[in-house]
């Protein structure tokens, strides 16, 4: 059996189980248990949380309550430990971690279903964030949507007008993954918002150091700041002094 099925065979178990335990089809079909799904989703990794991500946008398929769940999906994972993350970043990049920074944090600051962010700092003095790819996950990604497809493949009925299109969600599904595991065109996007809207106004964007980049590494300049859902949830003029300004 070729590798690439046997992988496929493992993960296929690891779903079914996660499936059961956790009577997904059941909750999901009469809308119950939403906490029990999105704990499922995170177990399964970044291509199931990027599927409850696109569903909490559709409310005219889950409930509201499912919404509400979906949106807090988390994606923290285990982190790589530093060897790892130099052999990524330099397999990636093709040059040693010392030529591409002055230093660099072993430790990272945030690990998420994707990579791990690390704080650097350039041979200029410009202080980065390094996001390092997790070494399996664009196989991983590759195995679930291969996966998907096949199920997708394997459905001979689909009730006369239904408001889903399955080809469509894992179309729609494998493009959004698909930019999301490529860093290079993250970095672009990143550099193109910078030109446009850097020092416009009230905005400061960070600066994506394309070169120093590559698919598995994405070095941005470090920007300390809010997250928006933090201001959001507290809306106070302290958080939000450039609202109270007058033109």
């Amino acid at each position: 059996m070729a590798k690439q099925e046997v992988l496929a065979t493992k993960r296929l178990r690891q779903i079914v189980n996660v499936i059961s335990k956790n009577h997904f089809l059941a909750n999901f079909y009469h809308q119950t248990n939403p906490e029990v799904i999105v704990a499922a989703l995170e177990e399964l990794g970044p291509t199931f949380i990027k599927l409850g991500q696109l569903l909490s946008t559709r409310s005219d398929l889950v409930s509201p309550s499912y919404i509400s769940a979906l949106e807090t999906l988390q994606d923290q994972v285990q982190e790589d430990d530093f060897d790892t993350v130099k052999t990524t970043i330099e397999e990636s990049t093709g040059q040693t971690l010392a030529e591409l920074f002055a230093d660099f944090e072993k430790h990272p600051f945030a690990s998420a279903s994707i990579g791990q962010c690390h704080r650097a700092h350039l041979h200029d003095g410009t202080e980065v964030v390094v996001k390092v790819q997790h070494p399996a996950v664009r196989q991983l990604v590759e195995v679930d949507l291969a996966l998907f497809t096949r199920a997708v493949r394997l459905l001979k009925y689909v009730p006369e007008g239904s408001v889903v299109d399955l080809p469509q969600v894992v179309e729609q599904l494998g493009q959004s993954l698909h930019s999301e595991i490529d860093f290079t065109i993250e970095a672009q996007a990143t550099q193109h918002f910078y030109e446009l809207n850097n020092g416009r106004g009230i905005f400061l964007a960070p600066k994506a150091f394309v070169d120093q980049s590559s698919s598995r590494v994405l070095v941005t300049q470090y920007m300390p700041g809010d997250s928006i859902k933090g201001l959001l949830a507290d809306p106070s003029p302290s958080r939000r002094p450039f609202l109270n300004r007058r033109s």
